[in-house]
């Protein structure tokens, strides 16, 4: 948990990396650690981020949490441009947390990509209602430290979709 607070706080991918490689060597069967290496890998290692969450599947295939691993899953087949399977994967998220921020503005990202319009329109509206007054350059804040390559995908997904700069 404390390579996710780096991580996620100063932005210290490489001490984060480190912290969770030493906590996977010590437990290796701790899905939980799976999973945050998982997040700590899936904007620049997005192939082996995938191995790490079948393997966090494989040890809790029931996972209280697993909305978290569904959408670093879709997260990671976004990156990948396979924006078909991110899209069912962030609607497996919200199936178990309906509320998700991330997984509505990432089903949003891909079904923009993907030119359902319709839908799309249906999920900015859930969005809103989780995360009101949202704009493109609102998530750009959230999301300063994503590459641009996959920064530029993921914002004209959502121009795409509609969702207001």
């Amino acid at each position: 948990m404390s390579a996710y607070a780096i991580r996620s706080l100063s932005m210290d991918r490489d001490l984060a990396t480190r912290l969770l490689d030493r906590s996977i060597s010590l437990n290796t069967n701790s899905a939980m650690a799976l999973t945050i290496a998982a997040l700590n890998k899936v904007l620049f290692e997005p192939e082996e981020a995938l191995q790490l969450l079948d393997r966090a599947e494989r040890l809790s295939p029931r996972d209280p949490r697993a909305w978290v691993s569904e959408w670093t899953r879709a997260f990671a087949y976004f990156v990948l441009q396979r924006y078909e399977e991110a899209s069912t994967w962030a609607k497996k998220s919200l199936a178990r947390n309906r509320r998700s921020g991330r997984a509505l503005r990432l089903l949003v990202a891909s079904l923009g990509r993907l030119g359902d319009r319709k839908q799309a329109a249906s999920t900015i509206r859930q969005l809103l209602e989780v995360e009101p007054e949202l704009t493109i350059t609102k998530v750009r804040r959230v999301c300063s430290h994503w590459p641009d390559s996959i920064w530029g995908r993921y914002s004209e997904g959502l121009r795409l979709a509609g969702l207001p700069e």
